[in-house]
């Protein structure tokens, strides 16, 4: 993988999954070549805004076995 940039750090990325696109945010799944982190939707954006801040080295939650009620 090659990098175009300066810094030794790739840049944040944020894009929405299909999912959330059609449940969630409830907007039409759009064409396939389109950048889903370039979408024109209020939270999409402040999620653009804040991806460059947000904490590295971060895991997924795959499951959560015993969840507090």
């Amino acid at each position: 993988m090659v990098f175009c940039s300066m810094s030794s750090k790739p840049a944040r990325r944020t894009r929405v999954t299909l999912r959330c696109l059609r449940e969630d945010l409830e907007v039409e799944v759009p064409p396939v070549e389109t950048d889903l982190g370039n979408l024109e939707h209020p939270l999409v954006a402040e999620a653009r805004r804040l991806a460059p801040a947000a904490p590295r080295g971060q895991r997924r939650i795959l499951s959560i076995e015993h969840p507090l009620v």
